[in-house]
């Protein structure tokens, strides 16, 4: 099964973390991997929490429940994006990773995830919009040194 992205939008966002990974936990889900930051902005600080899924059958139930969860000062997620996943297996060189990024150019990349490196080897997940993804996994199928993992041969986590 194919894993998901979901990107988690907050604005205020301290002890937030807290809150969705615990509603995750409740809902059963594994969080294989995570990314994200905090920028300011005129009306002050938003977090974007970027995170890869285990897919789930019911995911879109799992994204309504995050739209409505109960944050502090009566606040809710901003934003909760689906997106699809594209695993790439990128090697670990000078301007691999600029030659992925102009590989994409025109196709709005909405998620990066790290997935860890091991012996010269970066795991990357990369969220696409699922209108985009097809062209995302054919414009890195180009890229010398780039792998892109098959949707079928994504490993099970655990």
């Amino acid at each position: 099964m194919p894993h998901v992205v979901s990107k988690l939008t907050s604005v205020g966002s301290m002890g937030d973390l807290a809150r969705i990974t615990a509603k995750l936990e409740e809902l059963g889900m594994n969080i294989i991997a995570i990314g994200g930051g905090e920028g300011a902005t005129g009306n002050g600080e938003v977090g974007v929490v970027a995170l890869l899924l285990d897919h789930d059958d019911d995911i879109d139930n799992v994204a309504e429940t995050l739209r409505n969860l109960p944050l502090d000062d009566n606040r809710r997620l901003a934003d909760v994006e689906l997106a699809e996943h594209v695993h790439i297996i990128v090697f670990d060189l000078p301007g691999a990773l600029a030659a992925v990024a102009n590989a994409l150019a025109g196709i709005n990349i909405r998620t990066v995830i790290s997935m860890g490196t091991t012996i010269g080897r970066t795991h990357v997940s990369l969220g696409f919009r699922q209108v985009d993804a097809a062209n995302a996994r054919n414009a890195l199928a180009a890229v010398e040194g780039v792998i892109v993992v098959p949707i079928e041969e994504e490993p099970a986590a655990g």
